[in-house]
């Protein structure tokens, strides 16, 4: 971007104004170029909520008195059965 912007720049043929303009084009492409995709983030969504579960199952103080205690109060929340 910066090259660009430096050729942008470097032109005559360009009044100020449309060198602005031409470098703010180029700002509003890269900021397109570097939104992420949906698809890549929802199947990042799946993959983390994977690994958070997988996780959870390998711990032990799932057996503990007191984790036994905070599920309850989760489950009389409507949220008992969600380990995330």
């Amino acid at each position: 971007m910066e090259a660009k912007s430096r050729e942008i720049w470097a032109r005559d043929d360009l009044s100020s104004d449309e060198k602005y303009r031409e470098c703010y084009k180029l700002y509003l492409e890269v900021e397109e170029a570097e939104k992420p995709d949906s698809e890549i983030e929802e199947q990042r969504r799946i993959i983390m909520r994977h690994k958070q579960l997988a996780d959870f199952y390998e711990q032990n103080y799932r057996y503990l008195p007191e984790f036994e205690q905070v599920y309850r109060i989760f489950e009389e929340d409507g949220a008992g059965d969600n380990p995330l």
